[in-house]
């Protein structure tokens, strides 16, 4: 019955107007289905663009996110901070990286603020994830929307205290100062 009743609330919301993001917000607990274990590469599920489908071997299903939010408008560049409450330096989840940020850290809270189609797991991709596009764009010839292939990104993983991981696109990682501007591209798991 609980499920009708948010429905029926949903339904009235899209019904007045209101964008998949508005919706998600107020809706909160209630998301369409995830990727299911079979997407593949280019699907389009969870919110975004299917990008792995087996990250390291897990199983996991690494998604992109494919559209420029105000938050995260076309061109948009974003510093780090050292502000972190200790050194983030996973390579492979960027998930771990973001929790150590200062809330304030601005390339980090771009995706941990997004909120796509019912999801709100956005994080800011660690340097081996990153990597992980950077090969499906170069070896499978696959370029998920919202990114550009020949941009460099920040990343969530840390290389000294004053500097971190960013992925050039064309090029692989490079250590940059912290305080230096770069777009970033948010993604999210499932599976």
């Amino acid at each position: 019955m609980k499920l009708i009743l948010a429905l029926v609330g949903i339904l009235s919301l899209v019904l007045a107007g209101c964008s998949d993001d508005d919706i998600g917000k107020l809706a909160g607990e209630i998301k369409p289905n995830d990727c299911p274990p079979s997407a593949q590469i280019g699907d389009r599920c969870g919110g975004g663009t299917v990008f792995e489908n087996n990250y390291l071997g897990t199983g996991i299903i690494l998604i992109s996110f494919e559209a420029d939010t105000p938050s995260n408008p076309p061109g948009a560049m974003y510093k780090t901070t050292n502000d972190s409450s200790a050194p983030a330096g996973d390579f492979n989840d960027g998930r771990n990286n973001t929790g150590t940020f200062n809330a304030a850290h601005p390339a980090s809270y771009t995706c941990q603020s997004h909120v796509k189609e019912g999801f709100s797991d956005w994080y800011l991709p660690s340097v081996n994830e990153m990597l992980n596009l950077q090969n499906v764009i170069n070896v499978l010839l696959f370029v998920p929307p919202g990114i550009d292939p020949g941009g460099e990104y920040h990343t969530s993983t840390e290389d000294i205290p004053a500097q971190s991981w960013a992925v050039d696109l064309t090029g692989g990682p490079t250590s940059n100062s912290k305080t230096w501007p770069l777009p970033v591209h948010c993604i999210r798991r499932a599976g």
